[in-house]
């Protein structure tokens, strides 16, 4: 056994008094978890492990399978059908975001509170012209993590929220996508990747 576990307050209680008396059996479970962690989460088992990845990934080449590409046609379309105004610093207090004129859309977030919004859901969740995503793409530490979504106001300018933008984030955080079928920028842990629809604002 290399974790001890409990169901409820009590149980909780009656194992950490039993394991502050018995030091022995605290010390053998300490031991378990150890060797646990040393034989799959050293640098050695994190390259084995990469190494099978990949060696699997090179076997499905050989194989003539083929990998997942986006179809150009598709993505380039979305692609075309905003225009990306930049990356810009998320407003830091929920008064910031509100002065700033942007909003999460109506329904937002799931039952386990999270976001879950890329690009273009996020394009079809905004009645406005003027939206955008903040906290996607690696901010998370995992690939394609989907982002917030953030909606202008419907009519709302896309120069005025720049405006009360203003600052500006390093474009790189706003790099990453949030799923492999869109390449376009959907933010970071602090930067929001801002966009107009081109059929709304025009190409300028």
């Amino acid at each position: 056994m290399h974790v001890v576990t409990f169901r409820d307050m009590r149980e909780l209680r009656e194992k950490l008094l039993f394991y502050l008396a018995h030091e022995g059996a605290r010390r053998k479970i300490v031991r378990a978890a150890h060797a646990l962690a040393t034989s799959l989460h050293t640098w050695g088992a994190r390259a084995r492990f990469i190494s099978q990845v990949a060696e699997r990934a090179l076997e499905q080449r050989r194989t003539d399978q083929r990998p997942y590409y986006t179809p150009p046609s598709e993505a380039s379309e979305r692609e075309a059908s905003t225009r990306y105004l930049g990356c810009y610093e998320v407003p830091g207090s929920a008064g910031q975001l509100r002065a700033s004129g942007l909003r999460e859309p109506a329904r937002s977030r799931n039952r386990r509170k999270l976001w879950r919004y890329t690009v273009q859901l996020c394009q079809e969740a905004c009645a406005g012209g003027v939206f955008g995503l903040s906290e996607g793409g690696f901010s998370s530490g995992n690939a394609h993590a989907q982002a917030r979504c953030l909606c202008a106001a419907a009519g709302a300018g896309a120069d005025a929220l720049q405006a009360r933008l203003s600052r500006r984030a390093n474009a790189a955080e706003c790099q990453t996508a949030c799923s492999l079928h869109d390449a376009r920028p959907c933010g970071g842990a602090r930067a929001l990747a801002l966009f107009a629809r081109r059929d709304t604002y025009g190409s300028g």
